[in-house]
This record gives structure tokens, C-alpha cells and sequence, in this order.
């Protein structure tokens, strides 16, 4: 085997072993149509890396290219963060490829999103306006059972 197969076959078993312990984070875990999705993914540390994410359909996809790195295996991950969404309400396909150094994207994790319908909320305004006009109510119909005795 020549130099070059066994860096390759080194980087290879380097990256299969952080693909098993490939971390992604959902937040928030169950997402409403309003909330924005931040994905923590753990990568090698001492890498640039470069990252892209894409939403088509009910796929959402995070491309992560690390370039730059330092020889031999890494002593410690960072975690990378992306932020996408709000999304509608449906379920979805994250997925996370890597590509090391150029070497051709490999699927790092996958993940299912479900996204609820959004709750309606009041602003605190219109709290105010219905507690106010709840209370009315309450004082006019207190009143009138007095007048019923």
C-alpha cells in the first residue's frame, strides 16, 4: 500500500469512529411553526469548518466540511450550531453529512423533527383587554343577582 492509502484508511477509521458517537441536538425538542430549530452537532475539534443548510420539501439537510485540520485524531469535539425554521407543521428528515478534508460527504446523523401546529397566543395587551372586560362581566353579573333577592 502506498503513503497515501494508509493516511486515507486512517482518516476513514478516524471518521467511523466519531460517526458513532455523532452527536445532534434538537431545540427546542418539540417545535411549534413558530419556533426557529437550532441543531448542535458535535464535530472533531482543531478543523475549520464550513457549514450550509438546506430545507427542500420535508428534508432538511446540513452540510459540514472540515478542512484545515491538524494531523492524527482529535482530542476533543466542539459542538457546531445551525439555526433554520421556522418550519411548517409536518414531519422531517435531518440529515448531517461531513466531508473531511474533501474527501466526499459521508452521513454523519439523522435525525426526525416533528413540528406541531403553532398554540395561539394572546400579546399582553390583549390579556389585559380580556381580563379587564372578564372582570366587567363578572362585577355586572354579581351585581344583578343583588337585585334578584
Amino acid at each position: 500500500m502506498t503513503m497515501k492509502t494508509h493516511v486515507l484508511l486512517a482518516l476513514a477509521l478516524i471518521l467511523a469512529a466519531f460517526h458513532v458517537e455523532a452527536a445532534v441536538t434538537i431545540t427546542p425538542a418539540s417545535p411549534t411553526a413558530q419556533d426557529p430549530i437550532t441543531a448542535g452537532i458535535d464535530v472533531a475539534a482543531g478543523c475549520f469548518d464550513i457549514l450550509t443548510t438546506s430545507v427542500s420539501g420535508n428534508s432538511i439537510r446540513t452540510d459540514i466540511v472540515q478542512q484545515g485540520c491538524g494531523l492524527g485524531p482529535p482530542a476533543f469535539t466542539i459542538t457546531e450550531t445551525v439555526i433554520f425554521g421556522p418550519l411548517a407543521p409536518g414531519t422531517y428528515t435531518y440529515d448531517v453529512y461531513l466531508d473531511y478534508e474533501h474527501t466526499g460527504p459521508m452521513l454523519y446523523g439523522r435525525q426526525t423533527i416533528v413540528v406541531a401546529s403553532a398554540v395561539p397566543s394572546l400579546s399582553e395587551l390583549g390579556l389585559s383587554i380580556l381580563a379587564i372586560s372578564l372582570a366587567g362581566i363578572a362585577c355586572f353579573a354579581l351585581g344583578n343577582l343583588g337585585s334578584l333577592r
